[in-house]
């Protein structure tokens, strides 16, 4: 390890190695027959083929808004500032992906629904996350995020669902069967492709159809019925399919429309802005990535208990939520000191997997660094370096003793990588 002259997170968790839960494929009437298959152990996600891939393929390159010029600083001055961003020297603050909370309520009180929306940094697209509520989260527990409402409100869930994807949200909001029916209203109905049908049992046990496979159309009043109700013949996790189907379905429609005045409430704050931004662009549509466990003992043919899959949800992550910040990750300072002309959106994603928040961007003081260096502050961040090494493969530690207010750690980008020039930079220092 090297001492650095004067020119950072907590451990990176342990991944699962359990594969991820995925959802049986629609229409075959497999979902019917789970409750009874004890050694059935995963469900989860729909597949949405060439329009998802569509999707993915449309999320515009990384851009950062504001680039507000930073001066590496001791002890609060400022050095050296430059404003010149193809300049050595020049760094940029990096503005996190924008997120919001959106918890659905039933009347009673009870949470069914759990999305995490996120805009793309030009307010533009984004990303919808479907979590079951039933999920398990460390926080004040282990607890499912339905008991974390129930106990501690939006409040709590927001700590927990935080805690579970490791960012920090920036928004929250909850949404009734009525503020559904409101925020569909002006559509006049939405049109879905239920891909079962959807059957209740009463207290007798017997059953009956409340919403038949098929295409079908929701008038503004069934919208959150048919996300939240729970279906008798198939497990809770499965409700994830037709949330999915609405948002979907409704965000497709407004963005046919073209009419920001088709949603409801101020365009700018709050929900109506998130939705508003997601509809004029593409959006990603993901459910969580679980791993099933055991079911519980009383109860053993009764529903697997979820917990995130930490392999699955470190690779989903940098998609959905590029630029993800809070949660306890690391600050992340990362510098081109190869003359790439810009860094790289390969390195971006690689740090984004590797649980960095990424937060001042921009070129090193010269262009001549031969060894790509990995430089910490704190004593206490020395494990966080390795871990960036080793997602590297390259480059040496660096202990500094200098002062950092708003990084944990510094990478500067070396020849040792043998990373493609840009011909160019790209705003905010980002190189394709």
């Amino acid at each position: 390890m090297t001492m650095a002259p004067p020119e950072g997170p907590p451990a990176t968790h342990q991944a699962r190695r359990s594969g991820p839960v995925t959802l049986p494929p629609r229409g075959t009437g497999e979902r019917a027959l789970r409750r009874a298959r004890r050694t059935r152990r995963n469900a989860a996600k729909a597949v949405w083929g060439a329009a998802l891939v569509a999707c993915i393929v449309a999320i515009p390159v990384l851009s950062y808004v504001g680039f507000r010029t930073v001066f590496e600083s001791r002890e609060g001055q400022a050095i050296n500032p430059v404003t010149d961003d193809a300049a050595p020297g020049y760094e940029a603050l990096v503005d996190a992906t924008e997120t919001m909370l959106v918890a659905g309520v039933g009347d009673d009180g009870v949470l069914n629904e759990v999305v995490v929306l996120a805009l793309n940094s030009d307010g533009v697209g984004g990303a919808a996350l479907f979590m079951p509520v039933d999920m398990f989260t460390a926080v004040y527990g282990p607890r499912q995020l339905a008991e974390l409402y129930l106990s501690g409100g939006l409040d709590q869930l927001g700590v927990g669902v935080g805690a579970g994807l490791s960012i920090g949200l920036t928004e929250a909001t909850e949404v009734t069967p009525q503020r559904w029916a409101e925020l569909v209203a002006p559509l006049g109905s939405l049109t879905v492709d239920n891909p079962d049908d959807v059957v209740v049992a009463d207290e007798s046990g017997a059953t009956r159809v409340v919403f038949p496979a098929g295409e079908i159309e929701l008038a503004p009043d069934e919208v959150a019925a048919f996300m939240d109700v729970r279906d008798a013949t198939s497990f809770d996790v499965d409700r994830l399919i037709r949330q999915e189907l609405v948002w979907e379905a409704w965000l497709t429609t407004l963005g046919a429309l073209g009419d920001p005045g088709l949603v409801p409430g101020e365009g700018d704050v709050g929900l109506a802005r998130f939705v508003q931004g997601l509809a004029s662009g593409p959006v990603v549509f993901e459910t969580m990535p679980l791993v099933a466990g055991d079911p519980p003992l009383d109860d053993p043919l009764a529903e697997p208990q979820y917990t995130a899959d930490e392999v699955g949800l470190a690779d989903l992550l940098p998609r959905i939520i590029p630029l993800a910040a809070g949660g306890g990750r690391p600050r992340l300072r990362l510098l081109d000191g190869a003359g790439l002309g810009g860094v790289p959106q390969s390195m971006v994603e690689l740090f984004g997997r590797a649980g960095a928040a990424l937060t001042v961007i921009g070129n090193a003081g010269n262009f001549d660094y031969e060894t790509t260096q990995i430089i910490y502050y704190d004593p206490r961040e020395q494990v966080q370096a390795e871990a960036f090494l080793a997602a590297l493969g390259a480059g040496e530690i660096v202990f500094s003793d200098s002062t950092h207010d708003v990084v944990d750690v510094t990478i500067i980008l070396g020849a040792d990588l043998g990373l493609p020039l840009s011909g160019g930079p790209t705003p905010g220092g980002l190189s394709e």
